[in-house]
Formats: C-alpha cells, sequence, structure tokens
C-alpha cells in the first residue's frame, strides 16, 4: 500500500511535469508563428524527449497529426522547477519575418535595464512572514 501511495506521487509530479513542458513547447510554437493561441493548441501535438543535464533539444513537432521537420525546440530546466522553451524553424515561410534571425543568447547584464542595485530584503521578510493560505 506505500508503494502504491509512492508511484501515484511519483507519477503525478512527472505527469505534472510533463504537462507544464507541453504548455511551454506549445507556447512557443505559437509564439514563433505569430498567431498565439488562436491557431489551435489542439492541433499541435509533441513528441518529448529526455531532459538529460535539465537540457533536451530531441522533441519533435506534429500539426494536425504530420511530423514537420522543420521546427527544432530547447528545453533547459533551471532550479529543478522552472523550463524554458526555445523554438526555431528553419523554413523561414513558416514564421513571422523576425524569426528568420539565428536565436541570440543574452547575458544577465543584456537584459538588466539599470545597473542601479535595488535592495529588496524589506519586502522580501515581510513576504516572507506570511502564512501559506492555500
Amino acid at each position: 500500500a506505500k508503494f502504491e501511495i509512492f508511484y501515484k506521487a511519483v507519477v503525478s509530479t512527472q505527469s505534472t511535469g510533463n504537462f507544464y513542458r507541453h504548455w511551454c513547447l506549445k507556447e512557443s510554437y505559437v509564439k514563433a508563428i505569430g498567431t498565439g493561441i488562436k491557431f489551435g493548441l489542439q492541433r499541435i501535438e509533441f513528441d518529448i524527449g529526455p531532459l538529460v543535464e535539465g537540457v533536451c533539444r530531441d522533441t519533435t513537432v506534429s500539426i494536425d497529426g504530420v511530423l514537420d521537420q522543420d521546427w527544432s525546440f530547447e528545453e533547459v530546466l533551471m532550479d529543478n522547477h522552472f523550463v524554458t522553451t526555445a523554438a526555431k524553424c528553419t523554413n523561414p515561410w513558416k514564421t513571422t519575418e523576425f524569426m528568420d534571425s539565428a536565436i541570440e543568447v543574452l547575458s544577465f547584464k543584456d537584459l538588466v535595464v539599470s545597473e542601479t542595485e535595488y535592495d529588496d530584503s524589506f519586502y522580501f521578510l515581510n513576504f516572507n512572514k506570511k502564512e501559506e493560505n492555500p
């Protein structure tokens, strides 16, 4: 009985993780083609690859049941809780104009607008005092 409870918890955790991976993949795809969710999320299917050392580059996509080999995806697991996904198409006719450029890796400094240090310890400490209320 204990094993069954443990197994159900593991399967549930894996299912939740796979749900979020699929969601992030679908979101990256519809953003890359420039249509958003009006494309019809039910039309998109992924065969997700394994995360190897927190990275997956083996995922494939099928649209309306047909494998589309023009797309590649990269998923990166961050802090064992977050997944970030990038979609890239090798066929510029399938994406909007801006997607035909290469994916650029940005540093944290590239993303920060201001180099002014912000001390949020007061807010963090007060937030951390709140009791959980699910």
